[in-house]
C-alpha cells in the first residue's frame, strides 16, 4: 500500500512499514548493555525528548486524579505507587524486545512496528483487529480526559462559562496542534507540558506545605474493596505509556537507550507522583476533589495552577491523537476517498477526531471515572497482558522458571484490574450520584437472631480448609499437565470467584425483619432451588447437592485405595478401597459440625504434612525442573483440568452448615477469606512445583509419581489420614437429609439408633461400590466438577441472587452475576462431555 508523501510524513511511514523482529532468546541485561546497531535507524529524537515524551504522556492522564485515588483506595493504592512503576518498565521493556529478531549475523532487526501485528502472534486471525481497537480506544479516551480536564478546570477558574463551553473551546486550541507531522516536532510540546506540569506539582506542593496542620494521616482508609477497584485504574493509566513507546523508540537516534529513557522517565514520574499525591491527600482528606486544584481555596494560586495545567492538557493532546491519525491516514477506505484530495482529507480526518473526543467529553465530564474506566478498559492490555501474553509465545521455551512465573502473574493481575475496573468505574461514570459507599458503612457488625452454633472462627476456617483440601488435591499436578497456562492462571482466578459466590450463597439464606435485623429464613439449597423453579428446582438441586457430595466421598475412597494399592502392592487397589470403607464408618457417627470439625483439623494437618514432604522431594530435584512441558493451549485438556480446578475450589455445599455452626456469624466472611487464601496459596505452590518436576510424566494421583521407599511411604499414610479423616464432612449433610425424608421417618420411627445405623451403612457401602466400578481418580474429580459444582460454585447462587434482590442490585452486580452463570454453564458442559468420555474409556 502506498502512501502519498504530501499526506503523511516520511517517519510515519517508517513507523507503519519498517520490517521488523522479536529476539528469540530473552536479553540478558549484559546483552543490553551491548550497543546495538539496528537497521534503517531514521530516528532524530535525543534520549532527552524521549524522556520528555514518555513523561508528558505519563503524568498528562489522570495526574490530578491521584490524590483521590487515595482517598478511595488508601494504603493498598500507596503501595501501587510504589510497585506499578517497577511493573510498567519492565513490561515495556518486553513490548519493545517483541518488535526485535535477529539477523543472519546475530543483529537485532525490527520486525514489527504496530500492536497489531503483535496481536496476531496471539491469536492469527482475530488478535490484530482486537489489539487495534483497545489501542485506538484508549488514545482517544486519553484525548477525551484531557479535554474533560480542561473543562473542568477552566470552569472553576472562571464560573460564569459553563463547562460544556469550555470543554468546545480547549477543542478549538488544541485543534492546530493536530497537523504537526513527528513526534520529534510534538517533542517540543511535550517539553513544554512538562515544565507546565512540573509548575503545577510546586505551586500544590508550595499550598501544602504551608498547611501542614491540616494533615490528617488517620483519613487513609486501611482497606476499600470497591474505591480500590476504581483507584488502581487511575494508577495503572498514570503509569502506562506503552502505546506510545514503540513510536518513541522508532523516533530515537540511540534506540540501544530506550531502556534508559524508560528508566529515567519512571523514576522521574513515580518521585513526582507519590510526593504530590500523598501529601496533596494529607492536606484535603476526606474532601479530596477528583481535581485536586479544585480543593485550593479561590484565588491567584487557584488561578495559576489551573492554568498551568490546563496549558499542559493542551500540548499534551497532539501526543494522543499522532498514533491514530498515521492509522488512519494508512487504511485503505482512507486511501480511496482523499487519494485525489491529501490535504482536504487531512483536514477533515483531524476535524473528526476532535470533534468526536469534544462529543464523548460534555457527555461524559465526570473526570476521575473517566480515566477509571479508560484505565479498567485498555491499559491493562497493554501495561500487563499484551507483551506478557507476546513474550511467552514468542520465547517460551527459552525463559528461566521465574521469568514465566512473572509473566503469568501480570497477565492475571491485568484480567483483575481491568474486570473490577470497568464494572465499579463504569458504575460510577453513569450513575447520578459519583460516590459509593464508604468501607465504614459497609463493616457495620450485623446482629443474627437464634445464633446457636458454638463452633469458634478456628474451626470454621478448618472445616472449610479441610473439605477444599480434600478432594482432588493430588490430581492438581496433572491438570496443570493437561491444561497448561490457562490452569495456572485458574489458580489465581478462581479462589475470587469462590468466595464471592460463597458470600452469595450465605446472603441468600437472610432477610431482614421489621427491624433490620437479618433473620436466616433459609436453611438447605432446597429452598433456594424453589425460588428459581417453584416446582421442579427444589429436586434438581437436591439431586446436584447430594451427587457432588456423594462423588466427593467416593473420590476419597478411590485416592486412598490408589495410594495404598502403590504403597503395598500385594494388595489389589479394590481391597485397599474396601478397607477405606470399613476403616470411615465409623466417622460417620459423628453428630455436629463441631465434633467433625476436630476430625478436619487432623485432617488439614496431614495435608500440610504431606505438601511439605512432596515439596521438599521437589526442591531436592530442581535440575528436573521442566518449563518446556507447560502447555500453552489445549482445548480438551483445559475443558477436563478446569472441572478439576473447580471442584478443589468448591466448598459451596458445606458453607449453610459451616455459617449454622458458628458462634459468630458476622465473622463467616473473614472465616472464608482465610480459608481460601491459605487454600490458594497451598495449591499453586504445591501443584506447580511438582508438575515442574515430573513434566508429562505427571500422574494423575502425584504422590505416584515418588520413587518407591520412605519418602513415597510416609506420603500416601498421611494423604490417606487426611481423606479418611475428611470423609465424614461430605457423608454428614446427605446424612442429615436422609434423616428428615417422611420415608425415614415413617420406616424407623420406633428404632432411630438401627435406623442411623442403617442408613449410614448404605452411603458408605454405595460409595465404596461405585469408587471399584470407576478408579479413575482424576477424571472422577473433573465428572464431579462438571456435574455438580459447576452448579453451587457458580450459577445457583448467582442465579439466587439475581432473583432475589435483581432490583436491588447495580449494574456492576448484575453484569457480574450473569457472567459468572454463563462461565459455569459453558464449564459444566464441556467438562462433562470431555471427562465424562476419558471416565468410561478403557
Amino acid at each position: 500500500m502506498n502512501i502519498d508523501p504530501h499526506n503523511i510524513s516520511y517517519e510515519e511511514r517508517q513507523a507503519i512499514f519498517e520490517l521488523q523482529s522479536s529476539d528469540a532468546e530473552s536479553s540478558t541485561d549484559e546483552e543490553q548493555e551491548v550497543p546495538i546497531e539496528d537497521r534503517n535507524s531514521t530516528g532524530n529524537s535525543s534520549l532527552f525528548k524521549a524522556v520528555s515524551n514518555i513523561l508528558s504522556c505519563v503524568e498528562g492522564i489522570g495526574f490530578l486524579a491521584l490524590p483521590y485515588a487515595i482517598k478511595r483506595g488508601g494504603i493498598a493504592i500507596i503501595a501501587a505507587f510504589l510497585i506499578l512503576p517497577i511493573c510498567s518498565w519492565y513490561t515495556g521493556k518486553l513490548l519493545v524486545e517483541c518488535l526485535y529478531d535477529g539477523d543472519e549475523k546475530k543483529k537485532r532487526v525490527r520486525t514489527r512496528s504496530t500492536f497489531k501485528e503483535l496481536g496476531e502472534i496471539i491469536l492469527p486471525k482475530y488478535g490484530g483487529y482486537v489489539v487495534t481497537f483497545f489501542g485506538k480506544w484508549c488514545l482517544f479516551l486519553g484525548s477525551v480526559s484531557y479535554l474533560v480536564l480542561c473543562g473542568s478546570l477552566m470552569s472553576h477558574t472562571i464560573p460564569s462559562i459553563p463547562m460544556t463551553a469550555w470543554i468546545c473551546i480547549a477543542g478549538v486550541i488544541v485543534f492546530p496542534t493536530t497537523f504537526l507531522k513527528s513526534m520529534t516536532e510534538i517533542g517540543w510540546l511535550s517539553i513544554i507540558s512538562v515544565a507546565a506540569l512540573i509548575s503545577v506539582v510546586v505551586t500544590v506542593l508550595w499550598y501544602g506545605s504551608g498547611h501542614m496542620n491540616k494533615w490528617d494521616v488517620q483519613s487513609v482508609l486501611f482497606w476499600n474493596s470497591e474505591g480500590i477497584s476504581i483507584a488502581l485504574p487511575i494508577l495503572v493509566l498514570s503509569y502506562g505509556s506503552h502505546l506510545i513507546v514503540p513510536t518513541v523508540e522508532l523516533s530515537m537516534r540511540e534506540k540501544h537507550k530506550l531502556n534508559l529513557a524508560l528508566a529515567l522517565a519512571y523514576i522521574i514520574n513515580a518521585i513526582i507522583k507519590i510526593v504530590f499525591s500523598f501529601l496533596a491527600f494529607l492536606s484535603f482528606g476526606f474532601n479530596t476533589d477528583q481535581v485536586i486544584l479544585n480543593n485550593l481555596p479561590e484565588g491567584t494560586i487557584r488561578t495559576c495552577s489551573n492554568l498551568l495545567f490546563v496549558s499542559s492538557c493542551l500540548f499534551s493532546y497532539a501526543l494522543l491523537v499522532f498514533p491514530i491519525l498515521v492509522f488512519i491516514q494508512t487504511t485503505e477506505i482512507y486511501e480511496h476517498a482523499f487519494s485525489k484530495f491529501p490535504k482536504i482529507g487531512s483536514f477533515v480526518i483531524r476535524a473528526s477526531v476532535v470533534l468526536l473526543s469534544v462529543l464523548v467529553a460534555i457527555i461524559f465530564p465526570k473526570f476521575a471515572y473517566l480515566v477509571s474506566f479508560a484505565g479498567s478498559l485498555n491499559e491493562p492490555t497493554f501495561f500487563f497482558i499484551l507483551p506478557c501474553a507476546v513474550h511467552l509465545k514468542l520465547k517460551f521455551k527459552q525463559l528461566k522458571i521465574y521469568q514465566v512465573c512473572l509473566d503469568v502473574l501480570l497477565i492475571v493481575s491485568g484480567i483483575t484490574c481491568g474486570i473490577f475496573g470497568i464494572i465499579f468505574s463504569g458504575k460510577a461514570l453513569m450513575s447520578n450520584d459519583a460516590e459509593s459507599s464508604t468501607e465504614e458503612e459497609q463493616d457495620v457488625p450485623i446482629e443474627d437472631r437464634n445464633s446457636t452454633g458454638n463452633s469458634s472462627l478456628f474451626k470454621a476456617v478448618f472445616n472449610i480448609l479441610s473439605f477444599v483440601e480434600g478432594i482432588g488435591f493430588l490430581a492438581l499436578p496433572y491438570a496443570i499437565k493437561l491444561g497448561g497456562i490457562t490452569i495456572i492462571v485458574a489458580f489465581l482466578i478462581l479462589p475470587i470467584c469462590s468466595w464471592y459466590t460463597g458470600k452469595l450463597l450465605v446472603e441468600c439464606l437472610y432477610d431482614g425483619d421489621e427491624k433490620n435485623k437479618r433473620v436466616r429464613t433459609r436453611s438447605t439449597f432446597k429452598e433456594l432451588g424453589e425460588i428459581i423453579l417453584p416446582k421442579y428446582g427444589s429436586y434438581a438441586v437436591t439431586f446436584f447437592e447430594k451427587s457432588a457430595l456423594f462423588l466427593g466421598c467416593v473420590s476419597y475412597l478411590v485416592l486412598c485405595g490408589s495410594l495404598m494399592s502403590h504403597t503395598i502392592p500385594s494388595i489389589s487397589m479394590t481391597a485397599w478401597i474396601c478397607i477405606a470403607g470399613v476403616i470411615v464408618f465409623p466417622t460417620t457417627f459423628r453428630k455436629s459440625m463441631t465434633e467433625i470439625g476436630c476430625l478436619s483439623i487432623i485432617s488439614v494437618a496431614a495435608l500440610i504434612s504431606v505438601v511439605v514432604t512432596v515439596l521438599w522431594y521437589c526442591l531436592d530435584h530442581m535440575i528436573k525442573w521442566d518449563v518446556q512441558s507447560v502447555l500453552f493451549w489445549n482445548s480438551k485438556g483445559i475443558s477436563i483440568a478446569l472441572s478439576i480446578l473447580v471442584l478443589a475450589y468448591n466448598s459451596h455445599l458445606i458453607l449453610p452448615t459451616v455459617e449454622l455452626s458458628m458462634r459468630e456469624k458476622h465473622k463467616f466472611k473473614l472465616a472464608l477469606a482465610l480459608a481460601y487464601f491459605i487454600n490458594a496459596i497451598i495449591k499453586i505452590v504445591f501443584s506447580f512445583l511438582a508438575f515442574l518436576s515430573f513434566g508429562s510424566n505427571t500422574d494423575q494421583v502425584i504422590l505416584n509419581n515418588l520413587r518407591e521407599g520412605t519418602l513415597r511411604t510416609c506420603s500416601n499414610l498421611l494423604f490417606v489420614s487426611s481423606c479418611i479423616f475428611s470423609y465424614a464432612l461430605s457423608v454428614f449433610p446427605i446424612i442429615v437429609f436422609i434423616q428428615t425424608t417422611e420415608i425415614y421417618e415413617y420406616s424407623f420411627s420406633k428404632f432411630p439408633k438401627i435406623g442411623s445405623f442403617v442408613i449410614r451403612a448404605i452411603v458408605v457401602l454405595l460409595s465404596v461400590l461405585v469408587a471399584i466400578i470407576f478408579p479413575k481418580f482424576a477424571y472422577l474429580v473433573s465428572f464431579t466438577g462438571s456435574l455438580s459444582d459447576s452448579m453451587f460454585f457458580f450459577i445457583l447462587p448467582c442465579a439466587v441472587h439475581l432473583k432475589l434482590k435483581f432490583k436491588e442490585l447495580k449494574i456492576y452486580q448484575v453484569c457480574l452475576d450473569v457472567l459468572l452463570i454463563v462461565i459455569g454453564i459453558v464449564c459444566g458442559i464441556f467438562g462433562i462431555i470431555f471427562s465424562g468420555k476419558a471416565l468410561t474409556s478403557k
